[in-house]
């Protein structure tokens, strides 16, 4: 049993009388009726005044026979029905009571018909209205579909076609075929297979091609109409043909004025004894084709567009599930491309359990259209990419008719991994920040314990004169060292602060390590033993035959040391200190302060060197300090490109090491090489200050207990002294006096800073030796003291030590 396609086929390509025509179509027309439901099927033909000349119909048995366009009815009296086929080619009614009031003939023509619904679409000839055909249902109302639509349109467009396979078997003579060819709107053709010269053309083709038709008709071939791009392969087409089967080829022509216009060729090949025909008929399809090629434009922009979203996104048809749509961002997430996808069900992609799954998912969108639903999709790709996705779905629709699922997936891992970094970081941060405030609390303290030692004491001597020496030296002690204090702390504080501002200096220069150890050692065993200690402090030298000399930042490896031993000794009650260095006598040297005091747990080895940090909060009372020696020596070890680590056990001791990269170098120990020297006492005072004798210095500083010192300083020396409190009289007086041997030149002053008394000194005098006086703690700014042209500097609170040697130096 031949289906609708498969009869349409047979009309089009088969060659009737209109008597076999007829008969082909009932069978087409009661194979429709059967097949989509309706009751009636006609075709009715018309001449020019609009007049029924020509019917064919077949209705469902039992059915009262209905006079719908008959023959010599008069369409001019349905202007309703004229006008609806003018403007849209379709003539549709649903239901006889939604149909409008304003068409009484029409009303009137379908109730007398008894018509509850009707489909009506014309046939038009050579341009020209030339007939319908409709579909009508009696018995019950019927809303007519889209597919309705393009069976009545393709049917049409079949019996146009039918026309021409009767002029192949002559049955209409040339004059008749000029009579139906050309009343249809398509063009028409006959060309000669072997040459591909055109026998004949209707005279629709002649605006378009911009031919006449004797210009045409056997000195055109077909081929002369087609663009050169698609000469060959049509011709390829054509060969591979071996039947007289209607064939439909797109293809692209040129008019004689070369613009390019897109035709379907529905043709056949007709051959006899007789004739080898090439016969069709051409559709003009440019509008169409340029709305394609925007469509095609629009659709891959779209794509391109939904490719740069970063977020994952797919399709799936509504109606069979298949994939349509796959973008880039679900290829990375899936490691599955386009190709593999798009056109595919979930039953070819995933297992059963997946797909099953997927499917309950889907039915549960499509059964709530209006909502959005979470899907978890992240177990799908689990084996393929270690990733945390997030995904929602929905159902996309059009005339409020569900065509597509749309899930968008967006890929939470970076997300997560940042969300968990936040709060890691903030965890820490609010650590740090409890740090600080037990900090800010400790060094209020600390700074407090020794302030408390330097104001009481010294208001107990300026209240009490005569204080017996003893008792007075032993309070002068305590307020130096309470000073001392309070200097050390501030010197850590400001080491802390240079490495957050990250501005440590690093001066390199050949270090001999027995020598700057045995200074280390000399100075803290003194320490000891003013503090009346039982420890014992030892240094280990690994080669006492020969010095080592290493290349790296003496000022920066005293500091760590300083700090490491400081340490040692505050949590060392008892048994001994050690101190000493290993090298492989290359490129490293290893240091290590080793003692046998408290000991640190485990668990907080590796925060130990945080800043405001130390093993026991209750360690800050019982042996004092704020918790950052360590933090400076960690940073101070790093900047020198150095690693730092502990070995230490709660009651046996710790074990801190550090090494540092650096040329080593080893040379034998010169006996005649001068010795370590020893610290610079006041005993020495003597010894240096006679030969200033005779000098001039030039102190300068705006503040009035700083004269006082140097006055009191340099009293019993036989030196002149002169003063100035800014630096505009320090540049008059040295101006004034060429006898000046040196300045002492604070800084910080009115009217002129020192900085800037320097340089204009420098203008006129550049041999004189200028020692600035700064308050400042930041290597930056003592470069910026040196680069005025000051020769040296000294730190305030000033050492006298440190003063006197450097006087000593320049004058």
């Amino acid at each position: 049993m031949l289906t609708i396609d498969g009869l349409l086929l047979n009309i089009s390509t088969g060659c009737f009388t209109f008597k076999e025509l007829e008969k082909a179509v009932v069978i087409l027309f009661e194979k429709v009726c059967r097949e989509i439901e309706i009751d009636r099927c006609f075709l009715r033909l018309f001449d020019n005044q609009a007049l029924c000349r020509f019917t064919i119909n077949w209705q469902q048995p039992d059915l009262p026979q209905s006079n719908s366009f008959d023959l010599n009815l008069n369409l001019g009296e349905y202007h309703f029905i004229i006008n609806q086929l003018t403007k849209n080619k379709i003539f549709a009614v649903n239901s006889l009571s939604t149909f409008t009031a304003d068409a009484p003939n029409e009303n009137a023509f379908l109730r007398k018909n008894g018509i509850k619904s009707i489909l009506i679409t014309t046939l038009t000839i050579g341009g020209d209205f030339g007939g319908l055909i409709g579909f009508t249902n009696f018995t019950k109302e019927r809303v007519w579909s889209d597919s309705d639509i393009i069976l009545i349109n393709k049917i049409a467009a079949v019996l146009s076609s039918a026309l021409i396979d009767l002029y192949t078997k002559q049955i209409l003579s040339a004059h008749s075929l000029d009579t139906v060819y050309n009343r249809f709107s398509t063009i028409n053709y006959i060309a000669d297979y072997q040459t591909q010269k055109i026998k004949y053309i209707t005279k629709q083709a002649l605006p378009l091609l911009g031919y006449t038709a004797d210009t045409i008709i056997d000195k055109k071939k077909f081929l002369d109409f087609l663009v050169e791009s698609e000469i060959e392969a049509f011709n390829t087409f054509l060969d591979k043909i071996t039947d007289e089967n209607q064939h439909v080829y797109d293809m692209k022509m040129k008019n004689k004025d070369g613009k390019e216009l897109w035709f379907r060729n529905y043709f056949c090949l007709k051959k006899n004894d007789y004739v080898h025909n090439i016969q069709g008929f051409l559709v003009d399809i440019t509008d169409r084709k340029k709305l394609q090629l925007e469509q095609k434009k629009y659709n891959s922009l779209l794509e391109s567009l939904i490719d740069q979203v970063p977020l994952g996104i797919f399709t799936k048809s509504a109606t069979d599930g298949k994939y349509e749509i796959w973008n880039k961002e679900m290829e990375r997430i899936s490691k599955q491309t386009k190709a593999q996808v798009i056109g595919k069900k979930d039953s070819e992609l995933f297992d059963s359990t997946v797909a099953n799954k997927f499917a309950l998912a889907d039915k549960k969108v499509l059964d709530n259209c209006n909502k959005k639903f979470s899907l978890n999709i992240e177990e799908v790709f689990k084996n393929k990419r270690n990733l945390t996705l997030s995904s929602k779905k929905s159902v996309l629709k059009y005339d409020n008719i569900p065509q597509s699922i749309l899930c968008v997936v967006k890929d939470i891992t970076v997300f997560n991994a940042k969300e968990k970094e936040l709060k890691k970081a903030l965890k820490k941060a609010n650590e740090v920040e409890a740090l600080k405030t037990a900090f800010l609390s400790n060094i209020s303290h600390e700074f407090r314990t020794p302030l408390n030692a330097v104001l009481g004491f010294s208001d107990f001597l300026y209240t009490n004169q005569d204080v017996e020496p003893e008792v007075k030296n032993e309070y002068l002690k305590l307020i130096s060292n309470g000073a001392k204090r309070l200097i050390s702390l501030m010197d850590n504080v400001i080491s802390v602060s240079k490495i957050e501002s990250k501005n440590i200096s690093k001066v390199k220069s050949k270090i001999a390590l027995n020598e700057f150890l045995i200074g280390i050692e000399q100075h803290y065993k003194l320490e000891l033993l003013n503090k009346k200690s039982p420890v014992e402090l030892n240094f280990v030298m690994p080669r006492k035959d020969k010095e080592v000399l290493f290349i790296s930042d003496e000022t920066n490896i005293k500091c760590i040391l300083d700090n490491l031993i400081n340490n040692a000794i505050k949590f060392t009650e008892k048994g001994s200190i050690e101190i000493g260095f290993s090298s492989d006598y290359k490129d490293r040297v290893l240091f290590y302060v080793k003692d046998t005091g408290v000991g640190i747990k485990k668990e907080l080895k590796n925060s130990i060197f945080n800043s405001f940090m130390q093993a026991n909060s209750s360690f800050t009372r019982e042996f004092g300090g704020v918790g950052i020696g360590l933090t400076i020596c960690a940073n101070l070890v790093n900047h020198l490109g150095g690693d730092i680590f502990l070995d230490s056990d709660i009651g046996v001791g710790s074990n801190f090491m550090f090494n540092l990269p650096g040329k080593v170098e080893l040379v034998p120990i010169d006996k005649n090489m001068p010795q370590v020297k020893r610290d610079v006492t006041f005993d020495m005072f003597n010894e240096i200050s006679d030969t200033w004798e005779g000098k001039t210095i030039l102190v300068v500083d705006d503040t009035p207990h700083i004269i006082k010192f140097f006055e009191a300083f340099f009293n019993k020396i036989n030196i002149t002294l002169i003063t100035a409190n800014n630096g505009v009289d320090a540049v008059r007086i040295c101006k004034e006096n060429s006898n000046i041997n040196l300045v002492l030149m604070d800084i910080q002053m009115p009217k002129m800073n020192g900085l800037e008394a320097t340089e204009n000194i420098r203008k006129f005098n550049t041999t004189l030796p200028i020692i600035a006086q700064t308050a400042y703690a930041f290597d930056s700014e003592n470069i910026k003291i040196l680069k005025a042209g000051c020769d040296d500097y000294v730190s305030k609170p000033i050492n006298r030590k440190e003063l006197l040697l450097k006087i000593n130096r320049y004058i």
